[in-house]
């Protein structure tokens, strides 16, 4: 979908479900263009927004503000949202920041799928 010079974003769509690929870094700079492209997401057809976060390395508090802008807007579409493969780093400033609390999050793709699909 993008690249700058921190951040990929790939979209992907499978039945019900949109995975959102990010790979490298969320921080300050990418965050404006990373909220832009999230609001794109929600006219989509897809009811559920899975985000493979395998390959994001970092995130900043302006990320995480997207990321809660977006959860929050979700709903109001219809969407199913959650997050999976968080790596350690990105895993542990989601806990501190109380996101574990507020948002689904998965081990991996098929729970992932699973959990969406059941909730």
């Amino acid at each position: 979908m993008s690249q700058e010079s921190g951040l990929t974003i790939k979209i992907s769509s499978e039945g019900e479900c949109l995975f959102v690929h990010l790979n490298g870094r969320v921080s300050y700079a990418e965050s404006i263009d990373f909220q832009s492209q999230l609001e794109d997401l929600l006219p989509r057809e897809e009811k559920s927004v899975l985000f493979d976060c395998s390959g994001l390395d970092f995130i900043s508090s302006a990320g995480l503000r997207a990321v809660l802008q977006f959860a929050k807007q979700a709903p109001t579409k219809d969407k199913k949202l959650g997050f999976f493969a968080l790596q350690s780093n990105v895993s542990h400033v989601f806990e501190i920041s109380g996101f574990t609390r507020i948002l689904k999050i998965y081990p991996n793709k098929v729970q992932a799928v699973a959990g969406i699909a059941a909730s």
